[in-house]
Formats: structure tokens, C-alpha cells, sequence
């Protein structure tokens, strides 16, 4: 049964949706976007790929981000 003053069974589940957000964020950033100049720089890429691998990992996740909502 409802409650009367309640908007809805969404409502109860966006803290849980809100935090899974959050979980997968944190992943994204730090397991990928951190660590990948440490990746390329592990492979002795010169100093220009590891700018490059460390600018463009965060783009590229930005961008999957925003294809998936």
C-alpha cells in the first residue's frame, strides 16, 4: 500500500541508483583515467605519448559517460 503523501515507488530507489552512480564513477576515474600515464610510461612511450594517453583517457570517459545516462 501507498502512502499518501509519497511520490511514487522511483523515488524510494534514486538513493541506491545515486550511490551505484557514484561507485562506477570512482572506478572509471581512478581506475582508468589515473593510472593510464603510469600504463604508457610502464611501456617507455616517449614523453609526448604519455601527454597524449593522459589527456585523452579522461575525454574518452567523459564521453562513455555521457552515452550511458
Amino acid at each position: 500500500m501507498q502512502r499518501p503523501n509519497s511520490a511514487g515507488p522511483n523515488v524510494d530507489r534514486s538513493p541506491c541508483h545515486s550511490v551505484r552512480d557514484a561507485a562506477a564513477y570512482a572506478l572509471m576515474t581512478g581506475g582508468g583515467e589515473t593510472y593510464c600515464s603510469v600504463y604508457a610510461a610502464l611501456l617507455k612511450a616517449s614523453p609526448a605519448q604519455v601527454a597524449v594517453s593522459a589527456s585523452l583517457t579522461p575525454l574518452l570517459g567523459s564521453f562513455a559517460y555521457l552515452m550511458s545516462a
